[in-house]
């Protein structure tokens, strides 16, 4: 989760540079390594009745698949050089990432 974050919050800084297309093309890929490895984990579950943990794991791994999509998305729009698209799909994942981070636990080192 670290080398996402970190992945993250470097790309943040250069979605919208083409010249840095090659880093980003490597960042993005940094993120998808790391979404892969997170949809099959377990959700932190505090505070979720044990019978709702199946649920609550269920919804976890599909916002997990969301984002792989929107990486993607991501990764295409930048290969063609296509920084406004890229930058916009860029904003839909750290909403998705930060709505994520508040529904299931996220990570210290976003904050």
């Amino acid at each position: 989760m670290k080398g996402m974050n970190r992945a993250f919050r470097q790309l943040k800084d250069s979605v919208g540079a083409a010249a840095s297309k090659d880093e980003n093309l490597r960042l993005i890929g940094d993120i998808q390594r790391g979404v892969v490895q997170s949809k099959g984990m377990t959700p932190p579950g505090k505070g979720v009745a044990d019978e709702k943990k199946a649920a609550h794991t269920e919804e976890y791994r599909r916002v997990q698949i969301e984002l792989l999509k929107l990486t993607i998305d991501l990764e295409s729009q930048t290969m063609d050089g296509k920084v406004k698209d890229a930058e916009a799909t860029f904003a839909k994942v750290e909403k998705l990432k930060d709505e994520a981070h508040t529904k299931f636990g996220g990570s210290e080192h976003d904050k």
